[in-house]
């Protein structure tokens, strides 16, 4: 089958690029009669010889053992032969197996060597995902083997590159479906044992119901294996009951009930459980058994009032990472690029707390006891995709026994190899130190709004730049080592991970040394422009502001140079040029001004204190 097959050209390609070494892949009836050594992939159901050596070690191995998406790992010896058996329960196991494996292997003495293990391992979560509604971000070189390498098995089909440039909801209701990349995705997860659903937007009004049944039909047809029914924030429609017992209706007609239907409730019932429509909708026997995504981190208490609303599963976590911080290359919350090429910024790695509900990793221990499913949403461009779908991924295998620490190092040792786990994690935390340094851009960014990033006090830069002397000989390292060590297509490491770390320290030196007329001037310069005009006349202003102005326009014609390239430079040489630099009728400046107080003040009085 096609994931076995991926999951032996995984391990053959990881072998080479860590220890470059180079073995075969054969079939089962083409293997040499020479060979002295075999890693032994599959499942029972399709290897015949892993079925006789399971049989005769009395290995339990099926579609119930160790469990969905489980593996065995056993070294055993079979006439003359030293064979490792890779067994999964079902495809996907096999592929999660095979990177249990690799994971066990070290290099020595000229060697690749790895301990004789017996292993049998299965998830605490049985569903772990990553739907996006950009196709092209799970379309981008290497992403989907980072699906399959932190052991996540299902995925959605959305697409967001619509007229209006937003559809994050499922696609519109008779949207044109790009239907090679659809295809693409699907074969892409498929090779990977992923489950795809096919995700429509449904809050609408009615006379878009057609459109959307037909959406969500021809989604079936391009070979979806499950439909998602989604309000979201588009809201509830006009009539949710309705449409959602047709697209159920349809989704029935193809096989697809219980939990390959998914829901998102509209806003304001995706994130609290005891509301109205909710209690509606869950009266409806078929919804109440599909597979509910709320944004509310599991536990205990929302279980069972899942339960007391009439659910059949439990709810499902939909994980928003959506509360982290700017960056030097990129904005807050939705992490997009300030790059005005497009490039990827570098985001350190984020741990689960970094979204709603901030949940500890103490808090989310007995996660598998108030849910079965969890997801990750969010990070609008997709990257990095190592690093958090790492966090989910690893988090969800075993949510009793995670180590956050262990964590982080063991996707560094991904990333960059083994022996630079260490140093990407200095690095990571010293770049999180020099950020709390600045002021950073907020999701919409604007002139003083976040943007530039620059110092909070002025008083911190030695310490800015103490830590960017410790941070760049860190890079310096990662960018010489890593290439040879990485898991990665070199292409991928140098565009989402070397290249970006570059330039965050680049621009973030600059940043540290710029002086912006912020240092200077303090915030709200209009306002005491005109405070001052008031008190001691144009005459005053106009003093004040040619006292300032030339070391302003020093400043802008320094700014605009460093931060060459990066958006939003223009806009904010133009606001301070306005403010200070130029010429202004500071009498007519005053009169709108106080136009404006005045107005807000009526508003105050109209609306009530």
């Amino acid at each position: 089958g096609e994931p076995e097959r991926y999951a032996a050209e995984r391990l053959q390609t990881h072998i080479e690029r860590r220890f470059k070494r180079r073995i075969p892949i054969v079939a089962e009836a083409a293997l040499p009669e020479a060979v002295r050594q075999v890693f032994l992939l599959g499942q029972r159901s399709t290897n015949s010889w892993l079925d006789q050596l399971c049989g005769k070690q009395q290995t339990d191995l099926g579609e119930a053992a160790p469990g969905e998406d489980g593996f065995v790992i056993e070294c055993l010896e079979d006439q003359g032969r030293q064979v490792v058996i890779v067994g999964g329960s079902n495809p996907q196991g096999v592929i999660y197996g095979q990177n249990a494996l690799f994971d066990l292997m070290r290099a020595e003495a000229g060697q690749v060597v790895w301990p004789v293990v017996s292993i049998r391992d299965w998830p605490s979560l049985r569903w772990r995902g990553r739907p996006h509604w950009r196709m092209r971000v799970h379309l981008a070189p290497g992403v989907f083997d980072s699906y399959a390498r932190y052991r996540l098995n299902f995925t959605d089909v959305r697409d967001a590159d619509t007229p209006d440039g937003y559809a994050a909801m499922g696609f519109p209701p008779g949207f044109k479906i790009d239907v090679p990349a659809t295809k693409q995705v699907l074969d892409e997860a498929h090779r990977r044992g992923m489950f795809v659903y096919g995700t429509v937007s449904c809050g609408v009004k009615s006379d878009r119901y057609d459109a959307a049944l037909s959406t969500f039909a021809e989604l079936v047809k391009l070979g979806v294996d499950g439909i998602w029914i989604s309000l979201d924030d588009s809201g509830a429609g006009e009539d949710a009951p309705k449409i959602v017992r047709r697209a159920l209706d349809l989704g029935a007609e193809h096989g697809m009930t219980g939990r390959r239907t998914a829901i998102t409730q509209p806003v304001g019932s995706y994130n609290v459980i005891d509301t109205e429509f909710n209690r509606l909708t869950a009266a409806i026997p078929e919804y109440a058994a599909a597979q509910w995504f709320l944004t509310r981190p599991p536990c205990r208490e929302d279980l069972e009032a899942t339960r007391k609303l009439g659910l059949k599963l439990p709810p499902a976590w939909w994980h928003n990472l959506f509360t982290i911080r700017g960056g030097f290359l990129h904005n807050a919350y939705a992490i997009q690029s300030v790059r005005a090429d497009g490039k990827p910024a570098y985001l350190d790695m984020q741990p689960l707390s970094e979204g709603w509900g901030s949940p500890s990793y103490e808090q989310l221990g007995d996660a598998d006891k108030c849910t079965d499913t969890a997801m990750l949403w969010a990070l609008y461009d997709g990257w990095p995709e190592e690093y958090e779908v790492g966090a989910i991924g690893i988090w969800a295998w075993n949510p009793a026994e995670h180590d956050w620490a262990h964590t982080r190092r063991a996707v560094y040792a991904d990333v960059y190899g083994p022996a630079q786990a260490e140093t990407a994690a200095a690095f990571d935390d010293a770049l999180s130190e020099l950020k709390g340094l600045f002021e950073m851009p907020v999701r919409h960014y604007t002139p003083n709004k976040g943007w530039p990033p620059r110092l909070k006090q002025v008083r911190d830069r030695p310490r800015a730049l103490e830590l960017l002397d410790r941070l760049e000989p860190l890079c310096a390292v990662l960018q010489e080592r890593a290439p040879a060590e990485t898991l990665l297509d070199p292409a991928r490491l140098n565009t989402v991970y070397l290249e970006p770390m570059q330039a965050t320290l680049a621009y973030a030196r600059k940043m540290t040394q710029l002086d912006y007329p912020e240092y200077t001037l303090g915030p709200g310069i209009e306002e005491k422009m005109i405070e001052l005009y008031e008190d001691r006349g144009l005459a005053e202003v106009e003093k004040a502001v040619v006292a300032v102005g030339g070391q302003v326009e020093a400043q802008l014609a320094a700014v605009a140079e460093a931060l060459r390239g990066l958006k939003g430079v223009d806009e904010y040489v133009a606001y301070w040029n306005k403010q200070v630099v130029e010429k202004q009728d500071w009498p007519q400046r005053v009169a709108q001004r106080q136009a404006q107080m005045k107005a807000a003040f009526q508003g105050l009085l109209r609306d009530g204190f």
